[in-house]
C-alpha cells in the first residue's frame, strides 16, 4: 500500500471546506472504543480482549489488511446511500485534526473499498500515490458519485487517534419496530459515554424518513444479524 502524508491530506482536506470523517461500527465494538477513549482497528479490539462483535468473513479481512487499519469516510454513508451502513449502526463523526497526530507510515488513501480488492490490482490501482493525485480528481468524484470510494485508512502501528480529542458527535440508527433492541443501545452507549468522561459528546438518534431503506432493511434481517448490530452485550 502507498503512505500519504498526513500534513499534505490535513492541509487538503482544510482547503476544500472538509472538517470531519466518519466511522462506523456495531454497538459492541463502540461501546468498547468509547471506554477506552480510542478510534480502534478489529487487531486492537481483538488483541486486547475488549468486548466486540463476531466479525464475518474474519479470514477476508486480514487478507485485505482492513483487520490492522481504521477506516474514516467523508460521509455517514448511511445517507450516503438511503440504506443502513453495512459496518454497523453506530457512527462517529470525528474531527479531520486528528490528521495532526498521525504517524508518517501508518496513513493509506483507497480508490476503492478494500473489501473489494483483487489481487490482479496493483497498489496504484487500489491507493492514491499521493494527496496531490487525490487533489486532482477529488472534484470529479462528486460528479460521478465515487467519492465513497475515498477512504482514509490508519495503520494501528504506531497512530492513536484519541476520541476526547476528536470526536464530535455519535448517531444511532432508530429500530421503530425494534424498540427493546434501540433502548438497550441507546442506554449502552450513554452509559460508556459517561464512564469515559465523554458524556459532553451528542448521542444523536437517526431517524429516517420514507425516503431511506434501513428500516426496511432491518425489519427483514434475521434475528442474529440484528443482533449482532444492536446488542451492546
Amino acid at each position: 500500500m502507498i503512505i500519504v502524508s498526513p500534513t499534505e491530506l490535513y492541509d487538503f482536506l482544510k482547503s476544500k471546506g472538509v472538517e470531519h470523517r466518519y466511522f462506523s461500527s456495531t454497538v459492541k465494538n463502540a461501546c468498547s472504543m468509547i471506554r477506552s477513549k480510542t478510534l480502534m482497528s478489529l487487531r486492537v479490539l481483538s488483541l486486547n480482549k475488549l468486548p466486540m462483535s463476531p466479525v464475518n468473513n474474519e479470514a477476508t479481512y486480514k487478507q485485505c489488511c482492513m483487520w490492522n487499519k481504521i477506516p474514516l469516510y467523508l460521509y455517514n454513508l448511511h445517507g450516503y446511500f438511503t440504506r443502513q451502513n453495512k459496518n454497523g449502526p453506530v457512527c462517529f463523526k470525528i474531527s479531520i485534526d486528528f490528521l495532526t497526530e498521525i504517524n508518517e507510515r501508518d496513513l493509506h488513501i483507497s480508490k476503492r473499498n478494500p473489501l473489494n480488492w483483487k489481487s490482479t490490482l496493483t497498489k496504484n490501482d487500489i491507493c492514491y500515490s499521493s494527496v496531490d493525485e487525490l487533489s486532482q480528481r477529488f472534484d470529479t468524484l462528486y460528479d460521478e458519485r465515487k467519492i465513497h470510494k475515498t477512504i482514509i485508512l490508519v495503520r494501528d502501528k504506531k497512530s492513536r487517534i484519541d476520541l476526547s480529542k476528536y470526536l464530535c458527535e455519535i448517531s444511532l440508527d432508530y429500530l421503530n419496530d425494534k424498540h427493546l433492541l434501540f433502548q438497550r443501545s441507546e442506554k449502552a452507549l450513554n452509559e460508556a459515554l459517561c464512564e469515559s468522561g465523554l458524556n459532553n459528546i451528542p448521542l444523536k438518534t437517526l431517524k429516517c424518513e420514507n425516503f431511506c431503506f434501513c428500516q426496511a432493511n432491518y425489519s427483514e434481517m434475521p434475528k442474529e444479524e440484528l443482533e449482532n448490530l444492536f446488542l451492546p452485550k
